[in-house]
């Protein structure tokens, strides 16, 4: 068989998908994949009623069931699992077909899916304004969840996430951008209830704290050492949350210096020295040739 049959052979699913209803194939799979319906429409951004209708379209049209209701979620039959086996590698080759196919024009278009952390997502619109003012024909996607989307399926072209670099055989990885954490509050809480200047003053003012793991970055630990829990008056799973509540005069919390001085904050002249965030830009190594790619790297870059 030459190259043309084999490319024939496969990608034959995909055309099948491509000549039903790809929507419907996607929403039973997110669906499949959470469990629930609330967390499959927080990922696609769809309502409940709209998954629903998607997964009974798709139900009827194969004359199979993929999901038994119940009042604790959804639970795969056996084509349900066929479903969630089989999708993510036709998707991931379905993207990588767009991708192949986009990348033998000269002009630069399509789409760009991106995901980070809802506090990053914000920070990036000057360099996504720059890049679609300089390529018109580029659309971008932004999924912003705390939860870690994987590359392999396809779903996202690239993932900015802050923390320990990331490894694994089948991504790359670039550093992006790094930003200092540091104490801050807002004007108003300096002129009511004064600054910490050390480690002993901390127990005499109104604290912002992070929740669940967030807790064990190395910049809390002495903090929460020393602060009495009744100090500890607002708490949040969000980082932007929590700059805001700063901003808000609700207490003295740890933010970036890039969000301190877009909010206006001011640091506390005790500091605890030395700690930095860094974000990477991850996408998987099937994209390393791929120019919307490299563009988007390139624009983040200049302008974080």
């Amino acid at each position: 068989m030459d190259n043309y049959g084999k490319l024939l052979f496969t990608y034959e699913q995909l055309i099948f998908l491509m000549n039903d209803n790809w929507d419907d194939y996607r929403s039973a799979f997110e669906v499949a994949k959470a469990g629930s319906l609330s967390q499959a429409a927080k990922h696609l951004a769809l309502s409940h009623s709209t998954l629903i209708r998607h997964i009974d379209r798709l139900e009827a049209h194969l004359n199979t069931k993929l999901f038994i209701r119940h009042q604790r979620g959804y639970q795969l039959t056996e084509a349900g699992h066929i479903l969630l086996q089989e999708l993510p590698n036709i998707q991931h080759q379905f993207s990588r077909l767009q991708e192949r196919i986009q990348n033998t024009t000269e002009e630069l278009s399509g789409e760009i899916v991106i995901t980070t952390v809802p506090s990053y997502a914000t920070r990036m619109h000057k360099a996504f304004k720059a890049l679609m003012d300089a390529y018109p024909n580029v659309r971008l996607t932004m999924l912003a969840t705390d939860e870690v989307i994987s590359l392999a399926a396809g779903t996202v072209h690239v993932a900015i996430r802050p923390g320990n670099r990331p490894n694994s055989n089948d991504i790359i990885t670039k550093p992006l951008a790094s930003a200092q954490l540091k104490l801050y509050a807002s004007n108003n809480y300096r002129k009511l209830h004064g600054l910490p200047e050390s480690i002993d003053d901390v127990n005499q003012h109104y604290w912002i704290m992070p929740t669940g793991f967030k807790r064990s970055i190395p910049v809390f630990k002495p903090l929460l050492e020393a602060i009495p829990l009744n100090n500890i008056t607002y708490q949040s799973n969000h980082f932007s949350d929590m700059a805001g509540a700063i901003s808000a005069d609700i207490g003295i919390g740890i933010a970036t210096t890039n969000i301190a001085k877009d909010k206006g904050l001011i640091a506390t002249p005790f500091q605890i020295e030395g700690h930095s965030e860094q974000s990477w830009f991850i996408y998987h190594k099937d994209l390393r040739n791929n120019s919307k790619v490299s563009v988007l790297y390139d624009f983040l870059q200049q302008y974080l």
